[in-house]
């Protein structure tokens, strides 16, 4: 096989066992005005590159008094959340108790910076609407920046006006290592019951080796997806549309991506239901953060003692 970034093969294994063909990985990042990062205190380039702590998103924030609202984030999914937690500097080592790793101490640090944005006003008044309708605000100039953003969203936004905004890294507590929200995608591969047999197997796999091949510079070219085959990051430079400065930001966060067993989408699917309900009264300002905390990794144990099945990988 071809070599692979270790987060692309870590990404579609378990147990040390890999399961599919990495075609690329999938990120997410914020997405801000340049020049708004700019009237609010900070250097953009300095920002893509060496990253930027909660600390330095609040005291821009109280800065950016051009913007209706300096910031608006995605509050209807869990990914905000998943996103801070990961830069929180106080997540664990995952295991089968808790295959995510995070912590209380964790989801304390992230409800506390949230509720700290939002006592500052930096985020809007009805933060659930203001996320459904983000790309209009940041194009219209009523924010400075958005968050998180994937390929499609970003480039939604960035054709509008090419050159005006800048994808730029998730941020992180100052204790912590910047850590790069990216999944790794590809084709899977599973014996069938009743096995026809290790010929249809071996072609299986085949198949799912030279559709990994074939799609991996679509989905580069097309998205900016990261390629997970390090042969063809090279070529990524000069096909992915994206502009030089989210090409430099990405390439960074391919070295920052967690290198863990299986895609944590898998263990977040779990617990969406229990959280979301948590997750929305936060937001409509009925729990505090030490409350959402405590009720966040409630959840997290209930999931954890619930029966898991030896085979319940899924792509």
């Amino acid at each position: 096989p071809p070599v692979f970034h270790p987060a692309a093969v870590a990404g579609l294994s378990r147990g040390g066992t890999a399961w599919g063909w990495p075609r690329a990985l999938w990120w997410e990042t914020w997405l801000a005005e340049a020049t708004a990062l700019e009237r609010g205190g900070l250097h953009a380039e300095r920002v893509i590159i060496q990253g930027w702590t909660w600390d330095a998103v609040l005291a821009f924030a109280q800065q950016a008094t051009f913007a209706e609202d300096p910031l608006v984030l995605d509050t209807v999914s869990l990914a905000t959340l998943m996103h801070l937690v990961l830069n929180s500097g106080a997540t664990g080592a995952p295991r089968p108790d808790n295959p995510l790793g995070w912590t209380e101490e964790a989801l304390l640090r992230a409800g506390r910076f949230l509720e700290e944005l939002r006592r500052q006003a930096a985020l809007p008044l009805v933060p659930e609407e203001a996320a459904r309708t983000r790309v209009e605000r940041i194009l219209s100039g009523r924010t400075a920046v958005i968050g998180p953003v994937g390929p499609h969203l970003a480039q939604a936004v960035m054709q509008r006006k090419p050159g005006s905004y800048l994808l730029v890294p998730v941020p992180h507590h100052a204790q912590a290592t910047e850590v790069a929200p990216m999944e790794p995608g590809g084709y899977f591969v599973f014996r069938q019951d009743p096995y026809q047999g290790d010929d249809h197997t071996r072609l299986a796999m085949e198949l799912a080796a030279w559709l990994a091949a074939r799609t991996e510079s679509w989905v580069a070219e097309s998205l900016g997806l990261v390629p997970a085959r390090t042969a063809t990051l090279h070529a990524w430079h000069g096909v992915a549309p994206l502009d030089e400065h989210s090409r430099t930001l990405l390439i960074d966060y391919l070295q920052q991506a967690p290198v863990r067993d299986a895609p944590l989408s898998v263990e977040l699917d779990a617990l969406t239901e229990r959280v979301a309900p948590h997750w929305r009264d936060f937001w409509d300002q009925n729990l505090s953060h030490e409350e959402l905390a405590a009720r966040v990794w409630q959840a997290i144990q209930q999931a954890s003692q619930a029966p898991h099945g030896a085979d319940s990988v899924r792509p």
